[in-house]
């Protein structure tokens, strides 16, 4: 009995002894966790409905570092915040399709790009306010500086803008036209409003690099190349992101506004678009990026149907696709691949069979087209002396042949469907501003103006019968959709889109013409008469556009014969694909002293 009762005793013991180890481990956890200097890295899981949009900046951090503001991918998806005392994430109501965004100072308020306007919210609650118009589209960001003055891209490529948080008329804050041509995207303030860090890409992004405003002299200058994202650290560093995930931290001087060191890598697989990092990082020292495994920051290519549902044509198939082109018979896609510091090069992607075969070697080749009779495959070819587009087999037999060159950089270009033209825009930053060009195939040396103006023209679209144009232009101001006849275009114009447009393309039948709306937020379609004379019926809009990617600068999207379904890419993790997460990292700056031997 004795025996008995000792072992009852100690049976009633052990739960409470192993009660009180846990909590004494659960306090040791917690003390560290709460002594300052200690880096805390943890996963942490959002919601099972809502998923972060990955094709544009689309992370933020209050400046204490405890609230993470984010915007949903969904269709007309809203900007979330999630509190650091709170489980659950909260929607800022009438924020659909905004991005860019950046807190103020104080933390209480988010500003952010919307339908090319600067609006602002309370994270409280409010309903949002418009700050500024003619602001660029949602794919760039803001900065909110300590003066309480917000920069944002302006409409024009070459501009940067001012305004103040509490209202009032924008100023110029930087207007250069050495960037026109570029993309002015992911702009970070620096401290005591000195100036704003912003990144600068070309070509859909294959290329690009951090630049500095000097608010004090409104004058900009290149910082780093392969990279277009970066903040400033209190560190004294300034933290970028190359286009393979990996960050770097470099010493940074303030009042020159100069790199002073080599640079030290800091973290590693930080998913990456190319062109933005999905990584926000606050003053009090706290991180937040989502971790992509290896080809993380790849694309996949979905077929979106006329409503918006959108499925991933092959899960095992991503890369760093910068451009895609669909054959005549909707089998093949070609498919830019690579980035200009890795090399560029044109791949064809058979969707029947799922093989992906690599057609060009160069490393200079992009912007892929095919031959109306779906054997050719034409691109651009990047060189030091102009522009040049070469063509090679589809089934890869021969060698590459040149078929057009002038003297101005070639950005696209189009194969007129009766074999006889190529059309190709130059570039938007050199003599002519963005002009088309056609090149009669049968005598390559005498290139045709189509349309030498002052204004920009983008994305060239011959139509099914060869005698119409489609392209888009900002000779009112913002980019329009217009129609012309081909190849003489010197008659009449007509005007498809109302409001602003980009990026046309003919259905098969060619009685829809589809294109962008302002700001890339829907796919719009025209329907379209050529008889007696071009004729707009009616537009309608098809779906939102805030889960893919888009290029500004080349058509994001193909047509699938029937026009009932289209091609576009989208970040790797809005597949559902295992391998991304988000990481939030307390006492980041221990980490990136201690990298940094500081």
């Amino acid at each position: 009995p004795g025996a008995s009762a000792g072992r009852r005793r100690w049976r009633s013991v052990v739960p409470w002894a192993v009660a009180a180890i846990a909590l004494a481990a659960a306090g040791w956890i917690w003390a560290a966790s709460a002594r300052p200097g200690i880096p805390i890295w943890q996963y942490v899981s959002l919601s099972d409905t809502v998923v972060i949009a990955t094709n544009l900046r689309s992370l933020a951090l209050s400046p204490d570092g405890r609230t993470l503001a984010f915007k949903d991918e969904r269709q007309n998806g809203l900007i979330w915040i999630k509190r650091r005392d709170e489980l659950e994430p909260t929607p800022l109501p009438g924020t659909e399709r905004g991005a860019g965004m950046a807190f103020s100072p104080d933390g209480e308020w988010i500003a952010y790009m919307v339908d090319l306007q600067v609006r602002k919210v309370r994270i409280g609650g409010s309903s949002p306010v418009v700050l500024a118009d003619s602001a660029a589209p949602p794919i760039y960001s803001v900065a909110w500086l300590s003066d309480g003055t917000i920069v944002y891209p302006g409409f024009s490529q070459d501009l940067l803008m001012r305004v103040n948080a509490s209202g009032g008329r924008p100023s110029v804050a930087l207007a250069d036209s050495s960037l026109r041509g570029y993309g002015i995207i992911n702009l970070s303030a620096l401290p005591d409003s000195r100036g704003v860090l912003f990144g600068s890409c070309i070509s859909g992004c294959v290329t690009g690099s951090v630049r500095v405003l000097d608010l004090k002299t409104g004058m900009q200058k290149k910082l780093v190349d392969n990279s277009a994202d970066a903040w400033y650290l209190p560190t004294g560093h300034l933290l970028y992101v190359r286009r393979d995930g990996a960050a770097f931290a470099a010493p940074f001087d303030l009042r020159r506004l100069e790199i002073t060191g080599p640079p030290v890598p800091v973290l590693d697989n930080v998913l990456s678009s190319g062109s933005t990092a999905m990584l926000a990082v606050s003053a009090s020292g706290s991180l937040a990026f989502i971790r992509g495994a290896a080809g993380g920051g790849a694309l996949t290519v979905v077929r979106v149907s006329r409503e918006g549902v959108a499925t991933v044509l092959d899960s095992s198939w991503a890369g760093a696709f910068n451009s895609t082109a669909l054959s005549p018979d909707g089998r093949r896609l070609a498919t830019g691949v690579g980035s200009a510091a890795g090399g560029l090069s044109i791949w064809i992607k058979q969707l029947d069979r799922g093989t992906f075969s690599r057609l060009t070697f160069s490393g200079r080749d992009r912007r892929p087209t095919w031959s109306p009779d779906g054997r050719t495959v034409a691109f651009v070819r990047d060189n030091a002396n102009g522009g040049s587009v070469y063509a090679r087999a589809a089934d890869g037999s021969g060698a590459d042949r040149m078929l057009a060159e002038i003297d101005r950089p070639i950005q696209e270009v189009t194969w007129s469907p009766d074999g006889r033209w190529l059309v190709v825009r130059t570039d938007n930053g050199s003599a002519g501003l963005g002009d088309l060009v056609a090149v009669p195939l049968d005598a390559p040396t005498k290139p045709v103006a189509l349309m030498p103006t002052d204004f920009t023209e983008l994305s060239p679209a011959v139509s099914p019968d060869s005698k119409w144009i489609a392209y888009a232009s900002n000779e009112s101001g913002a980019n329009e959709v217009y129609v012309r006849a081909f190849p003489d275009t010197s008659g009449s114009r007509w005007q498809v889109s109302n409001g602003g447009g980009d990026e046309p393309a003919w259905s098969q039948n060619g009685k829809e013409l589809f294109y962008l709306d302002p700001g890339a937020q829907r796919l719009m379609v025209a329907d379209v008469a050529a008889a007696p004379e071009f004729t707009v019926t009616a537009l309608h809009p098809l779906f939102d556009l805030s889960r893919f990617q888009i290029d500004p600068f080349h058509r994001s999207y193909d047509v699938e014969p029937g026009a009932q379904s289209f091609l576009f890419t989208r970040q790797r993790i809005g597949t559902g694909l295992a391998g991304n997460r988000l990481v939030m990292v307390d006492n980041w700056f221990t980490n990136v002293r201690a990298r940094t031997r500081q």
